[in-house]
C-alpha cells in the first residue's frame, strides 16, 4: 500500500484584499471628509494669520452672550470663556487647524492607502478629530443664537438652517463611518493573523499498489 500525503490549507483562511474591499466605505464618503477637513483647515489657518484675532474675540463673545437664546450657554461664555479668551483663542486656532489636517490626511490614506497596516489607527485618529468637529460646530451654533427649528422670518435673506449644525450632523455621520471602517480593519487583521497561526491540515490517503501503477 502506498501512502500519499496531501497538504491542504484551512478553508477558513480569509482573502484579506477581498474582505478589505468589501468593508471599505464608498470613495465619496472620503471626498466629503476631505472637503470638511479643508473647511476646518482654512478656518484655523485664517485665525492664525489674523494678528488681531485675540483682540477681536472678546468683543465678539460679549456680543453673542448678550443675545441669550440659550441662556445656559451665555452664562458659560460670560463666566468662563470671556475671562480666559486668550487661552480659548489659542485652543481654537490649534484645534481647528489640527482637525482639518487630520481629516484631509485620513481621507487621503483611506483612498490611496486602504490596505496600509496602520489604517485602523488612522481612522481612529480621524474619529477623534470628527468628535472635535462636532463639539466645535455645536459651540458655534450656540454662539449664533439660531432658534430651533430655524423658523425665523427675520432671517429670510440668509440660509434656512444654520451651516454649523449641518457640519455637526455631517461630522457625526463621518465619525460613525470611520469607527465602522476601523472595526472592519481590525476584524480583517485578526482573521489574517489567525489564519497564519493555524497549521496546514494534513490528509493521508492510501491507494492500492496495483491501482497506482
Amino acid at each position: 500500500m502506498k501512502r500519499h500525503i496531501v497538504r491542504q490549507t484551512g478553508h477558513d483562511a480569509p482573502s484579506t484584499a477581498t474582505e478589505t474591499d468589501a468593508t471599505r466605505a464608498p470613495i465619496w464618503i472620503w471626498v466629503i471628509q476631505a472637503f470638511l477637513g479643508y473647511e476646518w483647515l482654512v478656518s484655523g489657518v485664517n485665525k492664525i494669520l489674523n494678528a488681531r484675532f485675540d483682540a477681536q474675540l472678546a468683543p465678539y463673545l460679549r456680543q453673542s452672550a448678550q443675545v441669550a437664546t440659550y441662556g445656559w450657554y451665555a452664562s458659560f461664555v460670560r463666566q468662563l470663556v470671556i475671562p480666559n479668551h486668550l487661552l480659548f483663542g489659542v485652543l481654537t486656532e490649534i484645534g481647528e487647524t489640527a482637525i482639518g489636517a487630520v481629516l484631509v490626511i485620513g481621507a487621503g490614506l483611506a483612498v490611496f492607502r486602504p490596505r496600509w497596516s496602520m489604517s485602523m489607527y488612522a481612522k481612529l485618529v480621524a474619529g477623534a478629530a470628527l468628535l472635535g468637529s462636532v463639539f466645535l460646530s455645536l459651540n458655534y451654533f450656540f454662539q449664533t443664537n439660531a432658534p430651533v427649528p430655524w423658523l425665523n422670518a427675520n432671517n429670510s435673506l440668509t440660509q434656512g438652517v444654520d451651516i454649523t449644525i449641518i457640519i455637526a450632523f455631517i461630522s457625526a455621520a463621518l465619525l460613525a463611518t470611520n469607527l465602522h471602517a476601523a472595526a472592519a480593519d481590525r476584524l480583517a487583521g485578526f482573521r489574517l493573523r489567525r489564519a497564519e497561526l493555524v497549521p496546514a491540515r494534513v490528509h493521508i490517503m492510501t491507494h492500492d499498489d496495483d491501482l497506482s501503477a
